[in-house]
């Protein structure tokens, strides 16, 4: 496959991950579409950190408009030739690799933390009192029936010791790991691309020239 298609094939699959990563992001702070946890500041803070609206998207999505529209060999991007293009391309490929790195590992640091939820902790007197906090961090075997063997992807448990956001588990964790999967896809393309622009620095876009009745 040529440098121009792989590019145009590349960036539009960045754009659309991207994007993806941005809206999953957003949901991630609005825990069942409800925004008033957000007005009272009860989100967790790799949520709030956004990476994958400034790190898994606009750093990527730089890239994805870049390449596509280089392979495209848009006027207004290709004025410098192809091969300063592609040049171009290794820089914001760099930065999209950069970017997707980031969020996979404030992404992935989110989820071995655990939800950030209202749950109940026995006192020693025996009473109940309800705490705002990460419960998986705090290993308080009280707040798991007396269990010492807290499994981090038991749904069912952890459904019971979270009280509010509702669902807050299931919502977590299915934004998180669909984010973790596009970074990932994100972090091959642009290793791909970083290949393909540094074969488009030395040859050029390589494809087919185009037959002319008069060429026959």
């Amino acid at each position: 496959m040529c440098v121009g298609k792989c590019s145009r094939f590349i960036g539009l699959c960045l754009v659309v991950l991207s994007v993806m990563a941005i809206t999953l992001s957003l949901f991630l702070l609005f825990p069942n579409f409800d925004g008033s946890y957000l007005k009272k500041n009860l989100i967790s803070h790799y949520a709030i950190r956004m990476p994958g609206i400034w790190a898994g998207g606009v750093m990527v999505l730089l890239s994805g408009i870049q390449t596509s529209l280089a392979g495209f060999k848009v006027k207004i991007c290709s004025c410098c030739g192809p091969r300063c293009d592609m040049l171009v391309s290794i820089v914001l490929s760099s930065l999209a690799l950069m970017g997707a790195s980031v969020c996979l590992i404030v992404i992935t640091a989110g989820l071995a933390k655990g939800p950030f939820c209202l749950y109940e902790v026995n006192m020693i007197e025996g009473a109940m009192k309800e705490k705002w906090d990460y419960p998986f961090m705090t290993a308080d075997p009280q707040i798991f029936n007396n269990s010492a063997h807290i499994q981090l992807f038991d749904i069912v448990l952890w459904s019971t010791v979270c009280i509010e956001p509702p669902h807050i588990v299931t919502w977590n964790s299915s934004l998180g790991l669909s984010l973790c999967l596009i970074n990932l896809l994100q972090i091959l393309l642009s290793i791909s691309q970083l290949i393909n622009a540094f074969f488009g620095v030395i040859g050029g876009h390589c494809d087919p020239k185009k037959t002319g009745p008069s060429d026959v």
